[in-house]
């Protein structure tokens, strides 16, 4: 058939097409029928690439991998492969046609009615997709070795609802396993943006619990009738998601027993999840059992049939009786969401939305969420919210109630990746400064900045678009402003250094040598505090840089820096899962880690290299060119800029952001003299968070990895050779949690509370254990606090 469209009547292989079920963004679906003899006849639904498409290889191997994975997987809330054919040189897959709706026709119609999908309903489709994961997690191959598949797309638009109340999981085009890993590149971004884990956005290593992360998004979208993660452009969404926001779990009306298992299966870390699918689907029966809710087609047929979303144009259809009364939500104070767009007129609601494309677009705008695994019958609390200064512990303010989208139209198309206005906080890398360090080595300084994260400034604009004055007037042209130097700086001596670009402005502000109470003036302007410039100020007040109140303010706790000072006192943080504020401070040098409950959240630094700019230019990842072209277009959000101008793809910038934070940690590693601080319960609005691609403790074991070469180790060991280690009461599960190799396990789990740290090395050494490896072990076993020693100091 080449590149012509398909039509009805048209027929590949024995069967023949009747209309058109749907098209994603590499495949379209139609339904067909085949005909038998003595008025034999059998539906179906029939995939094939796309024919401008058809000539691609990769598309083409990955259809095949799809009807290769499918094909094992049989199981009733599974769309089963009948067939894959050829026809004409093009390749088709013969599937089971499912007679009813998609999910996210439900939702959509729901959305419009001005109400959310029943519990019941929502309760029982989520159970039975969790039970087709199950099957595809748990499937091995004939000598019994796991296949390690993962879905990597479950959306609203993959699970199917057929009007006698069956619930199908289709589309396995992208799915990882043993069947396809060849062409699986580590860290790709596949799927549909607003259902992807953050594992998946920040490339980490995405298992099981990332489908079942999905899962959690679509529940909570049945049960709330509008979107987790939305956003006005792709950033926003994966950058939402990384940050782990989950206003809707918590403020979108969901009732506590329900918020509580979705705030564990949303849990930011896979390891705060659900374990399995199995583990999911039983809490499921519990809460439904706890609500007197049947989990059968009971919960759905009527739902199905009172929205009249069902196709018209099917076979035998069930009677529907109401004998078994679908469940409303209980909470009828609830505000009712805004209805969704409505869908094209061209898309009759009735057509049924059947298995998408083998890779389909993204779908529309979402939000994020961090959540931990709550304790049992405890919904998990809410990060405090972050004080504009630095205050006393006891300061506490209210959490943020987070605005909530209404449920956008599910994979109608490409997503614009043009940032959103006044979306910001991206953190703003600078290219290397026009004017010299030394000219401006003397500039008045009162507190260290760092380089990330500020928002957009709040300052009033020209017609021009450029900051105006603080007399109301736009002193300088966009083009002035920004490149040819229209800033001057008054020195602490009284002297004056300039003229100075914005760019170098930001710069100078990003790396300590100006503060919010510098003096600058704006060409001829008279000299005004930095803060009190618009062009300037939002990174000049941002709390995140406001190091001179860490000298006006008593810590928790402060000491002075030593060999294993730092990593023993994150580490601390980390395990007690602490919310605060650890400074570093050593001269002029100076980083600000703010952590929230443990995880490193967002790290200011006083380093200029480790500017996002720098960095990317640095290592090769955008040219320097178009970090300047970002800082002429949006020097406070040159992340966002990036992306806008084509440097930088959102996924991409979401991983970078996540790398320099990883980045600035690691670094911290290396100091030796200086001192420490800790203030307790200082935080940031989440809004400023950046999550780290694997857990904090996983992070920190590589810091001293990284940080401390063997012979550095072997010296720190060296006075308490001969000095027993005993292991802590949570030494095993611990050592699981620091993200050790097996040996270095291993190394741990000598320690029994009589041998020495020599008698400990040697039988490392013995059993094949590198000498470096096990004092390395050893070495994090006591930062951490696995490891116990009389003369160690913790």
């Amino acid at each position: 058939m080449g590149l012509v469209r398909a039509a009805a009547g048209t027929t590949i292989g024995t069967y023949v097409l009747e209309r058109k079920l749907g098209e994603g963004g590499m495949a379209e679906v139609y339904l067909a029928s085949r005909a038998g003899p003595h008025g034999f006849t059998k539906r179906v639904a029939i995939k094939r690439i796309l024919p401008e498409l058809s000539e691609d290889s990769q598309l083409i191997q990955m259809f095949c991998d799809e009807a290769r994975v499918a094909a094992t997987l049989n199981h009733p809330n599974i769309a089963q492969v009948i067939e894959f054919g050829e026809h004409e040189g093009e390749l088709f897959i013969v599937m089971e046609y499912v007679d009813g709706v998609s999910c996210s026709m439900l939702l959509r119609t729901a959305a419009q009615r001005g109400e959310a999908i029943p519990v019941g309903a929502a309760l029982y489709i989520a159970h039975e997709v969790l039970l087709a994961l199950a099957f595809a997690h748990e499937a091995a191959d004939e000598t019994g070795r796991s296949l390690h598949i993962v879905h990597r797309d479950v959306s609203p638009s993959n699970v199917l609802v057929s009007r006698i109340g069956n619930v199908k999981l289709i589309d396995f085009g992208i799915t990882r396993s043993l069947l396809a890993e060849r062409r699986t590149v580590p860290g790709e971004l596949k799927g549909k943006l607003r259902y992807m884990s953050p594992e998946q956005i920040l490339g980490a290593e995405v298992d099981h619990r990332s489908d079942l992360f999905a899962v959690g998004i679509v529940l909570t979208e049945m049960l709330a009738g509008r979107a987790l993660f939305s956003g006005r452009s792709d950033l926003e969404i994966l950058t939402r998601i990384s940050r782990g926001e989950l206003g809707l779990v918590r403020d979108g009306g969901i009732e506590k027993d329900l918020a509580d298992v979705l705030e564990c299966a949303l849990a930011h870390r896979p390891t705060n999840r659900f374990q399995t699918a199995r583990e999911f689907a039983r809490t499921l029966d519990d809460l439904a059992h706890q609500r007197n809710l049947r989990l059968d087609d009971r919960a759905v047929v009527p739902y199905l049939h009172s929205l009249g979303v069902l196709p018209s144009s099917s076979g035998t259809r069930p009677v529907v009786t109401d004998a078994a009364p679908v469940s409303r939500r209980e909470t009828p104070s609830r505000r009712k969401p805004p209805p969704l767009p409505s869908s094209p007129a061209s898309a009759p609601p009735t057509t049924l939305r059947a298995a998408p494309a083998a890779a389909a677009r993204p779908t529309a705008p979402t939000a994020a969420a961090r959540p931990t695994a709550p304790a049992a019958g405890a919904r998990p609390t809410v990060p405090a919210v972050p004080a504009s200064s630095i205050a006393a512990p006891s300061a506490k303010r209210s959490p943020p109630r987070l605005p909530v989208p209404p449920l956008p139209v599910v994979n109608e198309g490409p997503i614009p990746t043009a940032p959103a206005p006044g979306f910001g906080r991206a953190a703003p890398g600078l290219p290397p400064a026009a004017s010299s360090d030394r000219s401006v080595s003397d500039v008045a300084s009162e507190s260290p900045l760092a380089s990330a994260g500020a928002p957009p400034s709040s300052g009033p604009i020209s017609s021009a678009g450029e900051p105006l004055s603080s007399e109301g007037r736009a002193p300088n042209s966009p083009r002035a402003t920004r490149s040819s130097g229209a800033y001057r700086v008054r020195t602490r001596s009284g002297g004056v250094v300039g003229p100075l670009p914005r760019a170098e402005m930001l710069a100078l502000l990003a790396t300590g040598r100006l503060s919010a109470k510098s003096h600058v003036s704006i060409k001829a302007d008279a000299f005004v505090q930095v803060g009190n410039v618009p062009a300037l100020s939002a990174l000049a007040v941002h709390p995140a840089y406001r190091f001179r109140e860490d000298d006006q303010v008593s810590p928790e706790w402060l000491e002075r820096i030593d060999a294993v000072c730092i990593p023993t006192a994150l580490f601390r943080i980390a395990k007690e899962k602490r919310t605060g504020l650890f400074v570093a401070v050593d001269g002029r040098r100076r980083k600000r880690v703010f952590f929230d409950k443990g995880d490193p959240v967002f790290v200011a630094s006083t380093d200029r290299d480790e500017l996002l700019g720098r960095r990317l230019v640095a290592a090769g990842v955008v040219p320097e060119k178009a970090v300047e072209v970002a800082l002429g277009s949006h020097p406070l959000r040159i992340g966002e800029a990036l992306v806008s101008l084509g440097a930088l793809g959102p996924a991409q910038l979401v991983r970078e952001l996540s790398r320099q934070l990883e980045e600035r940690l690691f670094e911290l590693g290396a100091w030796r003299n200086g001192e420490i601080r800790f203030f307790a319960d200082v935080t940031l609005d989440q809004e400023h968070h950046i999550r780290t691609r694997e857990p904090t403790l996983h992070i920190l074991t590589e810091l001293v990895r990284e940080q401390y070469a063997p012979g550095d180790i072997a010296a720190l060991l060296r006075p308490i050779t001969k000095e027993v280690l005993v292991p802590s009461a949570d030494r095993d599960v611990l050592a699981a949690e620091l993200g050790h190799g097996s040996s270095d396990i291993a190394v741990l789990g000598l320690a029994d509370g009589s041998s020495t740290v020599r008698d400990i090395v040697t039988r490392a050494t013995q059993s094949g254990i590198p000498m470096a490896d096990a004092l390395r072990a050893v070495l994090v076993g006591l930062c951490s606090g696995c490891l116990t020693c009389a003369l160690w100091r913790t």
